[in-house]
């Protein structure tokens, strides 16, 4: 309001203006932008975490995996050289008592030094399949491996923990059904979430700025209530009694003389949106894709250990036959070797194949967005899409 001291009569004066943009700057989608970008981007934050513990949860899976096989492997090689000293300690008895040649203690021996070069490499791998398990895992002190050296630690602390996985592997035949894969995939993952995010920011933006390139045409209304009287009290008096008023409706309209700034703008937003949904289009197609190879993958490792057991299980009969012939003086310790060596070498691959198994299983539940929701942990579909 204002008041104006002219004598011999006062005048107050309450005034109230108001404009409406209806061209630039106009309207709920132009001034809720930064709301809404806002509230996306706390999407984004929920959406990123989302993948970030999803793929760390599927490195400690597959590092679990490894040290399982890892270990298995280890077992077995630290049996497969206490057989093969047996063996060649046999070999040489009965060499020295003329029941074996030459021939079968040099392959005796051959295989004894085969099964320990296997026992150092299964250790060296099973020793790094407990440190990368380890490095996920951390000191529970806080401490790093650094701060333990500088201290004059004799090794690491990873060297005096012992690790023993307890989950079981399954051999259960796992297929999973693909456009239950696919839907829940575009639906659930993170990392697709935070694209589809991405774009709705963009073109929030891109509104923006095409609305920035309009002229400037503003509505504007006024309502003004007048007080007259010869005093400043009686002015007051009649402004309230509402006998004075006078108002006013109205457009203003203002175009620049170059609009080549918002215009470079809308087309530098649209470039970026563009860019944007390609982006989506080649993850929508990575994904597809990587469901695809998931349950392909898991049903070829399944048929794997289906015939790798079976080879096994074959390999062994045919050990056990020709130990029978060598018994009998039908055949050589060189036959026996051979048929050992691709046993071993079997078992080895069937361990592989049904640790890797899992942690296929693990990568398909990455793959489809619900590795966390396996784990008991769900987000809301507020903290995931809009």
């Amino acid at each position: 309001g204002s008041i104006y001291g002219l004598n011999p009569q006062d005048e107050m004066t309450a005034s109230i203006e108001i404009t409406q943009p209806l061209l630039k700057g106009a309207w709920y989608p132009y001034n809720s932008a930064r709301m809404r970008i806002a509230s996306n981007n706390k999407l984004l934050a929920s959406q990123g975490f989302h993948q970030a513990a999803s793929d760390l949860i599927y490195e400690v899976e597959s590092a679990y995996w490894q040290l399982s096989f890892a270990q298995k492997n280890h077992q077995a090689k630290i049996k497969g050289r206490s057989t093969a000293v047996e063996n060649r300690e046999k070999i040489r008895i009965a060499r020295d008592a003329g029941a074996r040649s030459s021939v079968d203690l040099v392959t005796a021996s051959s295989q004894l030094a085969l099964r320990k070069v296997e026992f150092i490499e299964a250790t060296v791998l099973a020793r790094n399949a407990r440190d990368r398990l380890l490095l996920y895992l951390g000191d529970p002190k806080g401490e790093s491996l650094l701060t333990r050296w500088r201290e004059g630690e004799d090794g690491t602390l990873f060297d005096r923990i012992d690790v023993i996985p307890t989950s079981k592997t399954t051999n259960d035949n796992y297929v999973p059904d693909r456009m239950e894969s696919l839907e829940r995939a575009f639906r659930q993952r993170g990392d697709y979430m935070q694209m589809k995010t991405l774009v709705a920011n963009k073109e929030i933006e891109l509104e923006v700025a095409k609305n920035e390139t309009l002229p400037q045409l503003d509505l504007r209304a006024g309502w003004s209530q007048h007080g007259l009287a010869g005093d400043i009290g009686g002015a007051y008096d009649s402004l309230r009694s509402r006998d004075f008023y006078s108002w006013s409706v109205g457009l203003e309209m203002r175009i620049p003389f170059s609009s080549r700034g918002p215009q470079n703008r809308y087309l530098r937003v649209q470039d970026e949106l563009r860019q944007l949904k390609f982006q989506r289009a080649q993850l929508e197609n990575e994904i597809v894709v990587q469901v695809d190879q998931s349950i392909r993958n898991l049903q070829s490792q399944h048929e794997m250990i289906q015939d790798l057991d079976m080879r096994v299980d074959l390999q062994k009969e045919l050990l056990s036959t020709e130990i029978n012939k060598l018994a009998a003086g039908r055949s050589v310790y060189y036959n026996v070797s051979v048929i050992e060596n691709d046993l071993v070498e079997s078992q080895a691959q069937a361990l592989k194949a049904k640790a890797g198994y899992q942690a296929l299983k693990t990568g398909y539940l990455r793959v489809i967005g619900i590795l966390l929701s396996s784990y008991g942990y769900e987000f809301s579909d507020q903290e995931l899409s809009r």
